[in-house]
């Protein structure tokens, strides 16, 4: 079986306070793109005593950290305890291949567990109901729950509590979405550390009301037109701090009107918003100026479609 694994884009995401566990608990408005990974995925022969994960990208590990191969061992647990799994299997043989680059804040590992879960289950025939995935995708990471709804959503707490907004996929069709991709990866865990030093220190502020009429805001102003004041990322405010590439494309993006400027997740990945019935040139000016031929960017939609 050959299933989708899309990337995603945080289009809104506030750090709204400390979780148990060390964890920060967020609100983010997060949407599913056609731009993303391919897993093949097949039940291993009877015998077969481990899942089987190869991938040609050398910065994606294949062992038992890799969440497709974590996804399918929760997987195979869920069947056991449930009495519908055999003894020492069911065990699968996945082959990724990767677009989304690893670090980059697009979900890549997070999706590409998701997309492990539901494959298996529909090769082991649907023994799990939706609510079934999304409690094991819950207990993979914080974003892989958000992928399951297959469209717009709006998370809260560490991603566990997720809101389906298939209707905002309609407010953001007018708008082409371009991923930049600095070449450089960003850890996420340094990068919440800073996080929470700045809170400490006072520099950055967590709350969860303020942000929830930002984010209603924002949306507000998406329906009349303007997704500007919706791009808010709080740790995109930290990368902006350390790493020049943000500050310099922003103001080459604006100087030729080209869009709006935002970065997803945790970085390092930034995009351009620019309205299907822009002029693309100065945005391809922007792009051969700052980076050269070919361009650094791919053109990606928010699931289900575009209009564009």
């Amino acid at each position: 079986m050959r299933i989708f694994s899309p990337a995603k884009l945080n289009l809104f995401l506030a750090v709204t306070g400390k979780a148990a566990g060390g964890y920060h608990e967020l609100l983010s408005l997060a949407v599913p793109l056609d731009f993303g990974d391919t897993l093949q995925v097949e039940r291993r022969e009877e015998g077969a005593t481990e899942d089987e994960l190869t991938c040609a990208d050398p910065r994606v590990p294949t062992d038992g950290s890799n969440l497709v191969r974590r996804a399918a061992a929760a997987f195979r647990e869920e069947l056991r305890e449930r009495g519908g799994g055999r003894a020492g299997g069911p065990f699968f043989r996945f082959a990724l291949e990767k677009s989304i680059p690893p670090g980059g804040g697009l979900g890549g590992g997070s999706g590409n567990a998701v997309a492990a879960l539901r494959a298996m289950n529909r090769l082991e025939g649907e023994p799990l109901a939706e609510e079934d995935l999304a409690a094991l995708a819950a207990g993979l990471g914080a974003d892989c729950p958000l992928f399951l709804p297959g469209g717009p959503v709006v998370f809260r707490g560490r991603g566990e509590k997720v809101e389906a907004r298939p209707e905002l996929a309609g407010l953001l069709r007018p708008w082409r979405i371009f991923l930049l991709d600095p070449g450089f990866a960003v850890p996420t865990g340094p990068l919440f550390a800073r996080w929470a030093a700045a809170v400490r220190e006072g520099r950055r502020r967590e709350e969860a009301g303020e942000a929830e009429r930002a984010l209603a805001r924002g949306l507000e102003e998406l329906r009349q037109g303007d997704p500007g004041p919706l791009l808010r990322n709080d740790l995109g405010s930290l990368l902006r701090e350390k790493y020049l590439f943000y500050d310099v494309v922003e103001a080459a993006v604006r100087a030729a009107a080209a869009g709006w400027l935002g970065i997803t997740g945790s970085g390092s990945v930034a995009f351009v918003l620019l309205h299907c019935e822009a002029d693309e040139g100065p945005f391809r000016e922007v792009e051969r100026e700052l980076f050269g031929e070919p361009g650094f960017s791919v053109e990606a939609a928010v699931l289900p479609g575009k209009d564009c």
